[in-house]
């Protein structure tokens, strides 16, 4: 990160996450750490809050950690005062993070590029893992409204957290020059028994929760307290020596000192940010545009390169608060963003405005609190909580990182805040919404949802045009919608509900059937960039499609998963039962696409007059050898005769067996010529369901026409697709199918890349400008889809992106 000549200071810094439910000791274990005294009252910590510290040893005390005010103010007055310039300083990283509900929901993004080398979690041993946990919001020990029941038992709380470590990667803005030591090749953690001096029958409840951490052995690696005990045992809310182990945190701060991260920090960097706090201080603001930065660096000869590498190694270090989802900013005091919106999302917890008033003493309109239990906000709320910065800038950050989206004028959707459903609730959604399809499930390896996910996903989808959120009472308040199960809107017809049910997502359609297909790849699109975004490992962007077993021959009692086959997308796996395995059905099928489409086609029976009119003529000899093939005993001289016989004769004739039958006795182009009508059938059935941009519509008549890779990268130019797009596919998609290509471009097009409107007629245009060859999608594809008269074409025409 610096260069060899300009090296200044080596630091190491070791980052910790501490993380579990209110009111389960965290603030207090973070003082024990640091050798201070709980606070015996409760304050609620705001969704992050970080503590920093430095590590300091002698041969009396050992070693400990002792609070600072500020790395980089330390950093700068280690240098001002060192005469060894090779000095190594040793920081912890530490941070907090509100046990609410709705906090945990949106931490995640506020820790992307500051994931944890050391993981603490806690758990209350005066609670049972199967006992529902809480959530509740405190001021100085005084709880504020009625708890958050998130119909989670402790374990849940427990998986979701663990899992949630094991899904994350650590990854800084400069981490090829950083060198990384950790203790373990896992991720590491430790369980914080708490409260155990409260416990009843505390040595039952801790075997159990170390029974209960076996599970995890082969993703994480939870510490051991002692040989066989893998809980360290707290009392939260008494001192260090008070504690029933004295030694404990000597052990514990011993083995986070053995993970660390190195980095150099150079001269420049650190004038730069003097600069940059020395004009702050000047015009007596805690916020600097990064345009002031870049003039700052260049007097210290850095490119704007350098300056916004340097920017995002402080805020890795939480130093500063530089996020590149509004990287026109710096905020100097990293916690004052995460402070105001920690204080819009305290809204919800109280009962009045008076009260809001008397404890947060914030004169908060009278409607805030009811459109907050409705789950969104308006302006005029974010200019009284934005205390720190400008109200704008909060709110496009809220936007950016997909804390909130906008939904209609002047409203902002907040999930996080929204009421839990219990299980009735749930039930009526889902029955409401299970006439014409099943649900699609997605789920991951771990069985659990990504922390954080469900939520991100919410306001992510928002800012499509397509999707909209249910349909609004008189009031304009969305109703029955809760944080586990929100209802969309999705146009141009049909309304989508997500259920996030803890270990996978339900999805339910009650639209046109044709457009399945569409939803899934979107939502899968979405989830694969949220998960990218909230530095998500590889195996959580592996989506895994499942389905509600509904065979009725398997006798198991309880709601159950079968596994759809990557393979081939037909079959169903059932863990349960004496039947493992189905065909997909076709309530099912519609989520699946072209492959389950063709599939499905291929296994109909054909009509004789299809079978006859599809293939071209044979000699005689050949025709009697299909006989043969189809086992159809008799002298056969026509085709009709031929499948007359085998239509009668076969208990279950499909097309496939006539592709198979012709593939034997060598007639490929017969082969290919009955393919091409079935594909030509699924041609115009989406055509006749859909008159809107179809993916699969467009992507059979480029193939149809013969496009190749460079002729795919000339219409995207035409399209007004951005260079990047073919920068970073031409080397991805080297050894993959073109087909892949073609469907990947097209997707992105529709889905809003790209100037262009989204229409038939832009389509038309692009390709027109293009070489005579394409004359044949003109002529033959655009006539096939009814778009040829003047009347027709300008019905197309004004068929907007809208509409997609």
């Amino acid at each position: 990160m610096a260069s060899a000549e300009d090296e200044v200071l080596t630091i190491k810094w070791t980052k910790v996450l501490i993380s579990g439910p209110p009111e389960t000791g965290k603030s207090s274990s973070i003082k024990l750490l640091l050798g201070e005294v709980p606070n015996p009252l409760h304050d609620s910590t705001p969704i992050i809050k970080p503590v920093q510290a430095v590590v300091q040893s002698s041969d009396e005390t050992g070693t400990r950690f002792t609070r600072i005010e500020s790395i980089i103010d330390h950093i700068q007055s280690k240098i001002s005062t060192s005469s060894n310039e090779s000095d190594e300083q040793h920081f912890i990283c530490i941070t907090d993070t509100g046990g609410q509900a709705a906090f945990l929901d949106i931490a995640p993004a506020f820790l992307r590029g500051k994931s944890a080398v050391v993981n603490i979690v806690t758990q209350k041993l005066t609670k049972g893992l199967k006992d529902e946990t809480e959530f509740f919001y405190s001021v100085q020990g005084k709880r504020i409204g009625d708890p958050v029941k998130r119909k989670l038992t402790n374990e849940q709380v427990l998986d979701w957290l663990i899992s949630s470590i094991v899904s994350m990667e650590s990854r800084g803005p400069n981490e090829e020059s950083y060198e990384i030591v950790c203790d373990s090749s896992k991720p590491s953690v430790f369980v914080f028994g708490t409260f155990y001096d409260q416990s009843v029958n505390f040595e039952e409840k801790k075997e159990h929760l170390n029974e209960y951490l076996d599970k995890f052995d082969r993703d994480v690696t939870i510490q051991n307290f002692c040989s066989g005990n893998r809980v360290f045992p707290l009392i939260a809310n008494k001192s260090s020596s008070e504690q029933k182990n004295p030694n404990t945190f000597e052990k514990i701060i011993h083995k986070i000192c053995k993970s660390y991260t190195k980095a150099k920090i150079s001269r420049n960097q650190l004038q730069l940010l003097k600069g940059i706090q020395d004009s702050c201080k000047e015009k007596n603001e805690t916020t600097i545009p990064v345009e002031e930065c870049y003039k700052i660096g260049k007097k210290h000869n850095m490119k704007p390169d350098d300056v916004q590498k340097t920017l995002l190694f402080f805020h890795d270090l939480s130093g500063i608060s530089y996020f590149t989802a509004l990287p026109n900013v710096v905020f100097l005091k990293p916690q004052d963003l995460v402070d105001d919106i920690s204080l819009l999302i305290s809204i919800s917890f109280f009962e009045g405005s008076d009260y809001i008033e008397d404890t947060l003493k914030i004169d908060m309109p009278n409607d805030a609190l009811e459109n907050m239990q409705h789950g969104y906000f308006e302006t005029k709320v974010i200019n009284k909580i934005a205390r720190f910065c400008k109200p704008s800038d909060l709110l496009t950050l809220m936007i950016e990182l997909h804390i909130t989206a906008k939904f209609e004028r002047d409203k902002y959707f907040l999930p996080c805040v929204l009421l839990t459903a219990g299980e009735k609730e749930i039930s009526t959604l889902r029955k409401s919404y299970r006439d014409k399809v099943e649900p699609l499930i997605v789920s991951w390896d771990n069985k659990v949802i990504p922390r954080g996910l469900f939520c991100t996903l919410i306001t992510f989808l928002l800012k499509d045009d397509r999707i909209k959120l249910v349909e609004l009472n008189k009031r304009g308040k969305p109703t029955n919608i809760y944080r586990n199960a929100i209802q969309l809107v999705y146009k141009p017809s049909g309304g989508i509900l997500l259920i996030d049910s803890v270990t996978y997502i339900e999805i339910y359609y009650n639209g046109q059937q044709a457009n399945c297909y569409e939803i899934k790849e979107f939502i899968f699109d979405c989830l694969t960039i949220i998960i990218k975004e909230l530095h998500g490992s590889h195996n959580y962007l592996k989506l895994q499609m499942q389905f509600f077993c509904i065979d009725k021959k398997c006798e198991h009692p309880s709601v159950h998963l079968c596994v759809l086959s990557e393979r081939d997308h037909k079959t169903l796996t059932c863990p349960y039962g004496n039947v493992t395995t189905s065909e997909v059905t076709t309530r099912q099928r519609p989520w699946l696409g072209d492959k389950v489409h063709m599939h499905v086609y291929l296994h109909e029976q054909p009509p004789l007059h299809e079978l006859c009119a599809n293939i071209e003529a044979m000699e005689p000899g050949k025709i009697q050898s299909l006989a043969n093939q189809l086992n159809i005993s008799g002298d056969y001289n026509r085709l009709d005769g031929v499948f007359e016989a085998w239509l009668k004769e076969c208990s279950k004739p499909t097309r496939l067996q006539v592709i198979e039958a012709l593939r034997a006795i060598g007639e490929k182009e017969a082969v290919n010529d009955y393919v091409n009508k079935i594909e030509e059938r699924t041609f115009q059935d989406n055509i006749t369901n859909s008159k809107k941009l179809d993916v699969d519509t467009i992507l059979f008549a480029l193939k149809k026409i013969g496009f190749d890779m460079k002729t795919t990268f000339d219409l995207a130019e035409k399209l007004d697709l951005s260079q990047d797009w073919y920068d970073e596919n031409e080397e991805k998609y080297e050894d993959e199918p073109f087909e892949n290509i073609l469907k990947e471009f097209m997707s992105h097009w529709l889905h809003g890349e790209g100037k262009s409107p989204k229409t038939y007629g832009t389509l038309r245009d692009a390709l027109t400008t293009l070489t005579n060859r394409y004359d044949a999608l003109i002529e033959e594809t655009f006539s096939a889809m009814g778009i040829g008269s003047d009347e027709t074409q300008k019905q197309v025409n004004d068929y907007t992106s809208t509409s997609c």
